[in-house]
């Protein structure tokens, strides 16, 4: 792995400090609001499917990833407009949408446009660090915005979880990445995860896109046994299948597993089960979070290609206009 990708996973910990220190703002009249709407792409938008994975809110909480808002978005709606660059132009016609409508909102970015119109119209603004990857300020955002819901009276986010999470983080996965990457090598890889692990998921087939540049796709059970469980019904030795779940799942959640790994294997499809311990569910998705980004980054060395450029995104946003 280049050493400034090690660099860079290196300072998730430091990460959650900086975002906690970052993030000391607040709405008022926080029981009024009946929903919460994030909004973001790509890697400005997956904190908020991790965040699913971690906490139960008494209002629903959506994430929001285009240019237009739910409809059910109004005055008592609560909007967190995220772009690491601030340019994102998707994000900034729902942050607009979103004043429109008298939404409360608050905006989490580096720079760019998304900053000048918080400024410019006074909104709640959280300020991450610049001339970063914004896949790699995930860490960041995630525990900005629970800080933030924790500030505003909507959860409570225990000293002791944070504690948890940041000795996760600074774990070492490198072995067990090297040896799953080396597996991966090749193939088109499948995550499957349990419903406790679904944000986590979607971050993991993420990396391997951009990271790895290789073809990544996630399904969550138990959905995946009621469609997609009839393509094993041929060998498909060039895939791979990466089973992520946490180590308390539902019994018939593992039932389903148990099943599926046996039909998978029929399909001479190697499977890696991944099962994520801890005793809070924040460091549990802390710990698969840093695996999955060392797994992609490892791959992406083996396969000589360079983790950071997105040269083919970066093309597609200038040609867009």
């Amino acid at each position: 792995m280049q050493d400034n990708v090690k660099e860079l996973i290196r300072s998730f910990p430091q990460q959650v400090v900086e975002a906690i220190k970052a993030s000391k703002i607040s709405i008022e009249e926080a029981d009024k609001i009946e929903n919460i709407v994030l909004t973001g792409m790509g890697g400005s938008a997956v904190a908020g499917n991790i965040l699913l994975d971690v906490i139960g809110l008494r209002i629903p909480f959506v994430v929001n990833k285009g240019y237009d808002l739910p409809a059910f978005v109004n005055s008592k709606s609560l909007v967190i407009a995220v772009s690491y660059s601030g340019n994102t132009e998707e994000t900034l016609n729902a942050f607009q949408s979103a004043r429109r409508k008298n939404a409360k909102v608050i905006a989490i970015t580096s720079n760019g446009k998304l900053a000048e119109l918080a400024h410019k119209y006074e909104i709640p603004l959280v300020r991450m660090p610049r001339k970063l990857v914004p896949r790699f300020t995930v860490v960041y955002q995630l525990f900005a915005i629970l800080h933030f819901l924790h500030n505003s009276g909507f959860i409570k986010l225990k000293k002791q979880d944070i504690e948890e999470s940041v000795k996760m983080l600074k774990k070492n996965y490198s072995a067990t990445a090297e040896e799953m990457a080396k597996k991966l090598r090749d193939k088109i890889i499948l995550i499957y995860t349990s419903p406790k692990m679904k944000g986590t998921g979607l971050y993991w087939k993420q990396a391997f896109n951009e990271n790895a540049k290789i073809f990544a796709l996630n399904s969550t059970f138990p959905e995946l046994n009621h469609n997609e469980i009839e393509t094993y019904s041929k060998e498909k030795p060039n895939f791979h299948v990466i089973i992520l779940r946490d180590e308390n799942e539902n019994i018939r959640i593992n039932k389903r597993i148990a099943l599926m790994k046996g039909i998978i294997k029929n399909a001479k499809i190697q499977i890696s089960d991944v099962v994520v311990k801890g005793d809070s569910a924040l460091a549990k998705v802390c710990s698969a979070f840093t695996l999955g980004a060392t797994v992609s980054c490892e791959l992406a060395e083996m396969l000589d290609v360079d983790a950071f450029k997105t040269e083919l995104l970066d093309k597609f946003k200038i040609d867009l206009g």
